[in-house]
């Protein structure tokens, strides 16, 4: 053990700008939705904006939690579009 080093066990950070990204992402498509901006308006389009960016966050956040919630936003965005 040398002098002077911490022997802290490095936990796993949170990504919280994943969170963030998603955050304006899924309010992007609930605004392009709620404008009728018409690439967006076709179920595919938000299916695939909203797998891409799960595919991005699970990718990165690797098993943290950050990168569940962020999926579960954008799904959650998505499925709204859906509803309405």
């Amino acid at each position: 053990m040398a002098t002077g080093s911490k022997d802290k066990p490095q936990g796993k950070k949170p990504y919280y700008w994943l969170i963030y990204i998603a955050a304006l992402v899924a309010g992007a498509l609930l605004l392009a939705d709620a404008a009728g901006y018409a690439p967006l308006q076709k179920i595919t389009a938000r299916l695939g904006a909203a797998l891409l960016y799960s595919a991005f966050a699970l990718l990165i956040a690797a098993g943290r939690p950050s990168g569940i919630i962020a999926t579960v936003l954008i799904w959650i965005a998505v499925v709204l579009t859906l509803a309405v």
